[in-house]
């Protein structure tokens, strides 16, 4: 008498399809990665063609090679503000650029309303509902800038440093250019920032080269701290 087999078969129709559709977004995710990443390289070029003074930008670089989504860029501070003089470093990381807003962050925090501990920007054209696709690269940081001397006040992302603008603002403008004097690249010699800023103390190091050669100071003199004020 013949056994009965105890084999089950499969129907592996279903594992194909999933394997076809896995294959198909992993495709097309590659080629919407490709299409963006030539939609930046695109940017990039236009910023190189007429590179807005007192800014820069660039793709950060990894071991020769560029990270086309995350890109380092420099934004002055607005003239006339406690900001001036100061060159600010902030993070650009796209995603689905120029659909999507881009992720902006200050690399070192700053003490401002629109500025959260982390350096993340509160930037209204930011917002996806208020992000246009349409807007440049250019236009953001300078949108970034103008945040510096004119703060949204109707969105706080450090409630300190807005109940500092509104009701002490002497106390804040003086914090704003104690960290100006440390991003400043024409500084010179030392600063020490004094304890009634409200900024712990702290001295911080400006390139010692100056117009006219190189600047003479006795060692004793390191320490002196220099005024601030306008």
């Amino acid at each position: 008498m013949r056994r009965r087999s105890n084999r089950q078969y499969v129907d592996l129709s279903y594992f194909r399809e999933t394997a076809d559709a896995l294959l198909f977004d992993v495709e097309t995710n590659s080629r919407e990665f490709t299409n963006e990443i030539n939609t930046v390289k695109e940017e990039k070029a236009k910023w190189d063609e007429r590179t807005p003074q007192g800014y820069t930008a660039k793709p950060i670089s990894f071991e020769g090679a560029d990270i086309w989504c995350s890109w380092i860029c420099t934004v002055p501070g607005p003239r006339g503000s406690p900001w001036e003089g100061g060159e600010y470093e902030v993070s650009v990381n796209f995603h689905k650029w120029p659909i999507i807003p881009p992720i902006c962050e200050f690399k070192t925090p700053l003490h401002h309303p629109n500025v959260d501990l982390r350096g993340s920007i509160y930037l209204k054209m930011l917002e996806q509902e208020h992000w246009s696709s349409e807007t440049s690269l250019k236009k953001l940081l300078r949108e970034i800038s103008n945040l510096l001397a004119t703060p949204d006040l109707t969105q706080a992302a450090n409630i300190e440093a807005w109940m500092e603008y509104e009701n002490q603002r002497e106390n804040y403008e003086a914090k704003a250019r104690a960290y100006a004097w440390t991003v400043n690249p024409n500084a010179v010699g030392y600063m020490e920032v004094s304890e009634n800023s409200g900024i712990q103390r702290e001295t911080a190091k400006a390139k010692l080269a100056v117009q006219n050669g190189a600047m003479e100071s006795d060692e004793d003199d390191d320490d002196l701290p220099i005024d601030i004020e306008n």
